[in-house]
C-alpha cells in the first residue's frame, strides 16, 4: 500500500511539474471556439484547412483521405455554427503494405484563388492538386528534392501557397526534425529549401496559410498524451528568422489543432480559422477555433 501511495504521489508531482512548464494562453486574445458535431458516417481525424477570403466558405481534408466544404456562420462577426456536407473521396491509391491507411492519409491543404486546391499525404507521400469543386481528375505534382527527407510518420504536414503562386511545403517529421524547420518552395518546378524557421521545445509543424498581409503563418501543435496545445507564429518571407508569435492556447484548452486557414475581416481585422483532428477517438471533440489578430 506504501508503494502504491509513494508511486500516485509521484506521478501528480510529475503532471504538476509538466501541467507548470507547459505554455499558457497569450494575453488579450480574442478567441471563439465552438464544438462540430458528428453528422455523418466517417466523420472526424480533420488535418488540413482551407478558407476563402469571404471567412464563410471552407474546404477540409482527413486523416481518412476525405475531402468536403462547408459553412462558417456567425453573428455580428462572431462564430456561431458550421454546416458541412457529406466528404468524398480524395485519391485512393492502394499500396502493398497497407491500402487503407498508407493510401489516405492527408495532411495538408492549400488552395490558390483559382480555386485549385492541393493536398499534401504521407506514409504514401505524394500532393496532388485538383478543382475546388471536388470534381474532375487530379494532377500529381514531382516531390523529387522534397520526398528524399521525409518520413513514414512525418510528411508533408504544412501546405501553403506564396504571394507569387509557388508552392509552398513543411515536413512535420524529417532528419531535420530536431532542428530548424525546413520551408521548401516549388518554383518552376523544382523544389528548394529557402529558409530555416526557428523551432525550439515541444512544438512541431501542424498546418500553414499565407495571409492576405503576405506573411507565413504557421500552426504549430505539443502533444503529451492526450493534452494539447497550440501556437502560431507569424514569419516574413524576408526575414524569416524573427517570427512574431501571435497566438498560444494554454495546456488542454482545445484539441488537436491541425488546419489553419487565414484571412481578413470586413473590419480589416486578421483572423485565424483553425479545426482540430479528433485523433479517430471518440471522447476527442472536433472543433472550430477563431482568432482575431489585435496586432
Amino acid at each position: 500500500m506504501r508503494r502504491c501511495l509513494t508511486f500516485a504521489l509521484n506521478a501528480l508531482i510529475l503532471i504538476g511539474a509538466v501541467w507548470i512548464l507547459l505554455p499558457r494562453d497569450l494575453p488579450d486574445m480574442q478567441v471563439t471556439a465552438l464544438t462540430w458535431p458528428v453528422s455523418w458516417a466517417g466523420f472526424g481525424g480533420w488535418s488540413g484547412l482551407e478558407i476563402a477570403d469571404d471567412g464563410k466558405t471552407f474546404w477540409i481534408v482527413s486523416d481518412s483521405g476525405t475531402i468536403t466544404r462547408g459553412t462558417l456562420q456567425r453573428e455580428n462577426g462572431t462564430l456561431t455554427g458550421v454546416k458541412g456536407r457529406q466528404a468524398v473521396w480524395i485519391d485512393v491509391k492502394a499500396t502493398e503494405a497497407d491500402p487503407q491507411k498508407d493510401a489516405r492519409d492527408a495532411e495538408s491543404l492549400a488552395r490558390l484563388p483559382t480555386g485549385l486546391l492541393c493536398i499534401g499525404f504521407e506514409r504514401n507521400h505524394r500532393l496532388i492538386c485538383r478543382p475546388g469543386k471536388l470534381q474532375g481528375p487530379h494532377q500529381t505534382v514531382d516531390l523529387t528534392g522534397l520526398k528524399d527527407v521525409l518520413l513514414y510518420n512525418g510528411g508533408i504536414e504544412a501546405l501553403a501557397f506564396s504571394p507569387d503562386g509557388d508552392l509552398l511545403a513543411i515536413p512535420e517529421g524529417s532528419v531535420f526534425r530536431r532542428g530548424p524547420a525546413p520551408l521548401y518552395q516549388r518554383t518552376d518546378g523544382v523544389w528548394q529549401v529557402i529558409a530555416q524557421l526557428p523551432r525550439s521545445g515541444i512544438w512541431l509543424p501542424a498546418g500553414a496559410d499565407v495571409g492576405p498581409d503576405g506573411h507565413l503563418y504557421l500552426l504549430e501543435h505539443g502533444i503529451i498524451g492526450y493534452i494539447f496545445t497550440s501556437r502560431v507564429r507569424r514569419f516574413d518571407l524576408d526575414d524569416p528568422q524573427n517570427p512574431d508569435l501571435v497566438f498560444q492556447s494554454r495546456a488542454g484548452r482545445f484539441g488537436n489543432l491541425e488546419g489553419l486557414g487565414v484571412w481578413r475581416d470586413t473590419d480589416g481585422m486578421i483572423r485565424l480559422t483553425m479545426i482540430s483532428d479528433d485523433n479517430g477517438e471518440a471522447f476527442l471533440d472536433t472543433q472550430i477555433v477563431e482568432v482575431v489578430l489585435t496586432k
